[in-house]
């Protein structure tokens, strides 16, 4: 049986679409992380830019994985 310290962990508070804190979290350890709304910026769902977004998603998990 594998004990919970050697399971993965993920960071799902204080996640921000940006380089420095997913480099940030990255370097932490945590092999995930979770975000929500601030992953589909209000202004960029209202006009319709999914590409925006798409773009935004593509940003994140370059960052993450560096």
């Amino acid at each position: 049986m594998r004990s919970w310290m050697a399971c993965p962990d993920m960071a799902t508070g204080a996640v921000e679409p940006t380089e420095d804190n997913l480099k940030s979290w990255a370097a932490s350890g945590v092999t995930a992380v979770g975000m929500g709304s601030k992953l589909f910026p209000k202004d960029k769902l209202a006009a319709g830019d999914w590409a925006g977004i798409a773009a935004l998603c593509a940003d994140c998990l370059k960052w993450f994985r560096r």
